[in-house]
């Protein structure tokens, strides 16, 4: 499985860039940023043994270079966003979301005391919220990613402290 990951992982790193040679603007090597950072994130977070006995805190490193790529995400979406034309509707969803599973995940920290994954927690919802707010408000094809990114870290999240 670990390879299959990899091999998904690497050839998404390819395709951004790809897309930089194709058009180096901005928003591109942002996103081509985010993509290495992902990549990275998943070569820590998979179930790779001599990662994990180099790594002492691979979920934490892990965590971090995801929730860099978020920032990178966020970023290259916001260098698109034209906040003067359309409904700000996709934004205020967005936010009641991120707000609800801020709220879930913070609760379930304290009820099964798990209070170390609590920062965490926080820190990489409103990272990852923010981009999403972004895209939701930004539109297009990028809202089914951005749907896809918050559902996948989602069950994640859940798998690790709920």
């Amino acid at each position: 499985m670990n390879r299959k990951k990899i091999l998904i992982s690497s050839g998404l790193l390819v395709v951004a860039i790809l897309c930089v040679l194709f058009d180096g603007s901005f928003s591109r090597w942002m996103c081509l940023l985010a993509m290495f950072c992902s990549f990275l994130g998943d070569i820590l977070l998979l179930d790779i043994t001599w990662i994990r006995k180099k790594v002492s805190n691979y979920f934490v490193c892990g965590a971090v270079a995801f929730g860099l790529a978020h920032i990178c995400y966020g970023t290259a979406y916001y260098s698109l966003l034209d906040t003067t034309n359309g409904s700000h509707l996709g934004s205020y969803i967005a936010i009641s979301i991120v707000v609800l599973v801020l709220a879930y995940f913070s609760w379930n920290c304290i009820a099964k005391k798990k209070y170390h994954y609590l920062p965490i927690a926080v820190v990489y919802i409103c990272l990852i919220g923010l981009e999403f707010v972004i895209v939701m408000t930004y539109g297009g094809l990028a809202v089914i990613g951005a749907i896809f990114f918050l559902a996948s870290d989602f069950c994640l999240g859940m798998g690790r402290i709920v």
